[in-house]
């Protein structure tokens, strides 16, 4: 079992989380080659990365799995100053 990662207990449909097959009860590893720690790193990946195409690796049943996902381009109201 992984020694990090961020443990998701729900995923919206319809999401970008549920296109790329994320599923609760997963944990994501890495965005990009991002490693994921906490909830902020995934934040800052997700504004980092946003309106690409990424590799998410994650963690499933006993085995890692890679996906690509589309991150959402940020709307403008979330970039306050």
């Amino acid at each position: 079992k992984p020694d990090h990662g961020l443990f998701i207990d729900d995923v919206f449909d319809p999401s970008p989380a549920s296109t790329a097959g994320i599923q609760p009860g997963d944990l994501i590893l890495s965005i990009s080659d991002t490693k994921i720690v906490s909830v902020v790193d995934f934040q800052q990946a997700l504004y980092y990365f946003s309106g690409t195409k990424v590799p998410i690796r994650f963690f499933r049943d006993g085995k890692e799995m890679l996906k690509i996902m589309q991150i959402e381009k940020r709307p403008a109201a979330a970039n306050r100053k």
